[in-house]
């Protein structure tokens, strides 16, 4: 068993990863808009206002911390394909080096040989 990983797959996920700050805010902008209620608006559940107002601000630091983490998962998934990355450049490089130089073809041999046995 080997462990493969490819830079363009992590790169392709964290690139996914925006999605999460978009939902995220999307997530925020609603509870802002329809969690709270006024005063008028809040009848009798209005005895249960401190209750609610302390559960609206536990779920806007839970989705502030969702963004922040999704935030960070799509900065260190870029940073981690970058490394993997100049690891398989360098790897490569070190591997080009151990073989002897290919001699390279002259412009002038493209033209097709001339095989005697079938001229």
């Amino acid at each position: 068993m080997s462990f493969k990983v490819e830079p363009s797959a992590l790169r392709a996920y964290a690139s996914q990863l925006d999605e999460v700050e978009r939902v995220g805010d999307d997530a925020q902008r609603y509870v802002r808009t329809y969690g709270n209620f006024s005063f008028h608006q809040s009848g009798i559940i209005g005895f249960a206002a401190p209750g609610h107002r302390n559960l609206m601000g536990k779920l806007h630091e839970l989705l502030a911390h969702l963004i922040e983490l999704g935030t960070n998962s799509q900065t260190a998934l870029r940073s981690t394909s970058d490394v993997y990355f100049r690891t398989d450049e360098k790897s490569a490089a070190k591997i080009d080096a151990i073989y002897p130089p290919t001699p390279r073809p002259r412009p002038d041999m493209d033209e097709t040989p001339v095989d005697p046995w079938h001229e």
